[in-house]
């Protein structure tokens, strides 16, 4: 209830009182005042209306107070909602931000991994032939020349060897931790023909051929009709890559009608585990 209203009530209660006081006031003979007597219903209207003006002016201040108390809550309401705005406001603020920070850190990420990889040691495993076939005769490295294979190593089976190559393809040295090497017809689970832990390293640029695999002795352990595949990893550490292991894979058709292996290109994702038993061209 604002001023106004309560200055009206009071105004009607004094207005009130004093008809009454007009209307029920002593009266003088003789020069005496004389008042109503008390059993008169005067006295207990006197004080039903003091009492009421009491508590009219008791409920006024109530209705001050609670005016006052409504409106300090619409300031702290208003104040609140403009707190809220504000969190809003900053929420977004910091979200925007966040996600500024995010982007930046994936940048960052994305540009350090590609320094990584254009620095780093890259090794690429490949089963190569010791001898090469030249106008009907083979041949084989010997020092810096070709030396032709002699009866016996013909005899021998020595045309049908062939190496684990390893070749650093990267600008920094990588640390040869492990190779496999297996055969399979592609109905078994594969069988290791070869393995080792050289635990060395390979320079930039730097070949390495491990090892000497008799591809005509091993396809011996199948039937002529089937199909065989070499396949195999080469495990390395790059100077980048802290204790994780690099795996790189490698497999190899055998076609008997040359009697060489052919390359079967690998899934980048997948490991040369068991590889597809069809290769392109696999005649």
């Amino acid at each position: 209830m604002g001023r106004r209203t309560a200055a009206v009530v009071i105004f009607g209660i004094v207005c009130a009182f004093a008809g009454f006081l007009i209307g029920q006031s002593p009266y003088r003979t003789g020069g005496a005042t004389h008042w109503p007597p008390l059993t008169d219903i005067y006295w207990p209207t006197l004080g039903l209306v003091v009492v009421g003006a009491a508590a009219a002016v008791v409920g006024i201040c109530t209705l001050k107070k609670l005016e006052e108390q409504a409106r300090f809550m619409e300031r702290q309401t208003k104040s609140i909602h403009h707190q809220a705005v504000q969190v809003r406001r900053q929420t977004h603020i910091l979200n925007k931000s966040a996600a500024a920070a995010r982007k930046a850190a994936e940048a960052a990420q994305d540009s350090s991994a590609a320094l990584i990889n254009s620095e780093r040691a890259w090794l690429i495993a490949e089963l190569v032939p010791t001898a090469t076939k030249f106008a009907g005769r083979w041949y084989k490295p010997v020092g810096n020349n070709m030396g032709e294979l002699s009866d016996a190593e013909l005899a021998d089976g020595k045309q049908f060897e062939y190496q684990l190559k390893v070749t650093n393809m990267g600008k920094t040295p990588a640390y040869v931790t492990r190779y496999t090497i297996s055969r399979s017809n592609g109905t078994d689970e594969g069988q290791l023909i070869d393995f080792g832990l050289p635990h060395r390293s390979l320079a930039s640029s730097e070949r390495w051929y491990l090892c000497a695999l008799d591809v005509e002795r091993e396809v011996k352990n199948y039937a002529a009709e089937e199909k065989v595949l070499f396949f195999g990893n080469i495990f390395y550490q790059h100077v980048f890559s802290n204790k994780d292991t690099i795996r790189e894979s490698f497999a190899y058709f055998f076609k008997r009608e040359n009697g060489r292996l052919e390359r079967i290109p690998l899934p980048d994702d997948k490991a040369a585990k068991q590889p597809s038993l069809e290769p392109p061209n696999c005649g």
